[in-house]
């Protein structure tokens, strides 16, 4: 597939959307490693309110506003952000149920590749005035380290 051009005010975004893949790919590691899934959850809920949580705030207050109320893509982008908020709720409640965990991995990585592969796009097709007007006013919300700072590596293999 061919990298798509992104337009630079959405670049910050999409550097978040890496990082939101890393967090999923660090989760699989550890389901694939048999990690408890309580220390997973830990790292998913620390992920979640540092980086996720007001990604999706930028998002819903910086990009979403331009297409209308009625408009399937934005439907479809806040409704994933409200599930993804009522499963971190639920994670939290209930730390050892890597059935949720599961759950709301498949919805992040799917909800990203449909914000890069199709509403981002659209984006810069539709209101290419207004990206014009915003492009230096976004920041990447996540760290360019996400987890460094986490004692927890459980993604990474144990060593003999």
């Amino acid at each position: 597939m061919t990298p798509l051009k992104r337009h630079p005010a959405l670049v910050p975004l999409s550097q978040d959307h890496h990082h939101g893949l890393m967090l999923v790919l660090k989760i699989k590691k550890g389901m694939q490693y048999g990690v408890e899934a309580r220390r997973m959850s830990a790292y998913l809920q620390h992920e979640f309110e540092e980086a996720l949580l007001p990604h999706f705030r930028e998002e819903e207050q910086g990009v979403f506003m331009w297409l209308p109320e009625a408009d399937a893509m934005r439907i479809r982008a806040l409704d994933e952000h409200h599930r993804m908020e009522a499963l971190a709720g639920s994670i939290a409640e209930d730390p050892e149920n890597i059935s949720l965990l599961r759950l709301f991995i498949v919805l992040l990585e799917t909800h990203i590749r449909f914000e890069e592969r199709v509403l981002f796009p659209h984006l810069q097709e539709c209101f290419p005035e207004h990206l014009n007007k915003m492009a230096p006013g976004l920041q990447a919300t996540a760290s360019c380290h996400v987890g460094a700072d986490w004692p927890d590596h459980f993604w990474l293999p144990l060593t003999p």
